[in-house]
């Protein structure tokens, strides 16, 4: 298992690796440039993405881009960004028992490259959600709209 990124739960999961006998098995890699995670999830069996609270995890839509399965937890956007190639895990009885059955199904049901948020489609829709917001508060204020331009 490879864990990109820093944040304060990682000394307690790098202490939790050496107690379960796994640091063999788990590498931390801590922050790493964009290119590098990217290649390093393109190679990947599957990404895991276990939060509880980050309801947009891009992440999820750039690993679905590049057709790897989304293991995560039925909540907030993750699932709706990895969208066909998202693998959510039941919530009820063993969460972690699900996660890990559910890594297992991605190794040998993989998924498939997605262009719902790819670098060439990403900037249009960019563009379009920011021109219904800027319309809608153009509507409020009484302001006259940018889509008949």
């Amino acid at each position: 298992m490879h864990v990109y990124g820093t944040g304060y739960e990682r000394p307690a999961l790098e202490q939790l690796a050496g107690r379960r006998g796994v640091t063999d098995r788990v590498v931390f890699h801590g922050h790493r440039p964009r290119a590098e995670v990217l290649d390093a999830i393109a190679g990947c069996d599957a990404m895991l993405f276990p939060s509880m609270h980050d309801q947009a995890g891009w992440v999820a839509a750039e690993a679905s881009a590049l057709g790897r399965p989304v293991v995560c937890l039925p909540l907030g956007g993750v699932p709706l960004l990895a969208g066909s190639n998202a693998r959510p895990a039941d919530l009820e009885g063993d969460v972690v028992g699900h996660l890990a059955a559910r890594l297992a199904e991605a190794a040998t049901t993989p998924g498939t490259p997605s262009g719902r948020w790819s670098v060439s489609r990403l900037p249009d829709v960019v563009t379009r959600l920011y021109r219904t917001a800027t319309d809608a508060a153009a509507v409020e204020t009484g302001a006259p709209t940018g889509s008949a331009a």
